[in-house]
């Protein structure tokens, strides 16, 4: 049987002790956490004028948290992406009286294959969803040098994922100064070694717990403006 699959970013957010709250807590947290979610995505698509299928093409729901799968098109985004909803997320929280008890996040770039699954919906399984949940197994006693991250609210990236991130966003004076004002940082490399014995490269990223970065503009976004003008004019 033939298969497609995706060559992109892959992010994983995982709720911190959601198997420890009670049926109701759980769902009170599963509707916050999609909801700010979705809210999230519709800035960010906007803020950049486009539609949130231009920059994800899945989602896939672990029960504690939710993978989210993007667009090959904004590869190198994840890492962007992980720090903007790690900061929804906690906010999120405290709106709700601290409902749980934080956030972990992953970012891996690597392959997922989607298929329709019994219920008739899209899902998606793959190596690279495997390697991203494995990054939640990184120990914040694991971070050297420059102390990040300060507690288990942390995102924690693959090194093929930070790869991605500097192709998409080289580092000139301007992304060292943008990079610089959110107060992004990044500690030395580290592996996680999983339950098959298996070692994955990574490294920790911290950020201003408040921002949300947009994804890169498209290429055509001139024409988008452009057309959103016309549409006033004319109506």
């Amino acid at each position: 049987m033939s298969y497609t699959t995706y060559v992109t970013d892959i992010v994983l957010a995982d709720i911190i002790g959601f198997s420890k709250l009670s049926t109701e807590r759980q769902f009170l947290v599963a509707c916050a956490i999609t909801g700010s979610l979705r809210k999230l995505l519709g800035i960010l698509s906007a803020g950049t004028l486009q539609k949130e299928s231009e920059l994800v093409v899945g989602f896939v729901s672990t029960g504690d948290g939710f993978y989210v799968i993007l667009h090959p098109a904004v590869s190198g985004y994840g890492i962007f992406l992980a720090l903007s909803l790690r900061s929804s997320l906690l906010l999120e929280n405290r709106n709700l009286g601290d409902l749980y008890e934080g956030v972990r996040i992953g970012a891996h770039f690597g392959e997922a294959a989607p298929f329709e699954d019994v219920c008739g919906k899209a899902n998606f399984v793959g190596d690279g969803m495997n390697t991203c949940a494995r990054l939640l197994g990184a120990k914040v006693t694991e971070s050297p040098t420059i102390g990040i991250p300060i507690d288990e609210n942390y995102v924690a990236v693959s090194a093929a994922a930070y790869e991605q991130f500097l192709q998409l966003f080289p580092q000139c004076p301007q992304m060292r100064e943008f990079l610089s004002a959110i107060s992004f940082a990044k500690s030395e490399p580290f592996r996680i070694t999983d339950k098959h014995a298996d070692e994955h490269q990574a490294m920790f990223v911290e950020c201003n717990r408040l921002v949300a970065v947009n994804p890169p503009r498209p290429a055509d976004i001139d024409e988008r403006i452009r057309s959103i003008g016309r549409t006033s004019r004319s109506t």
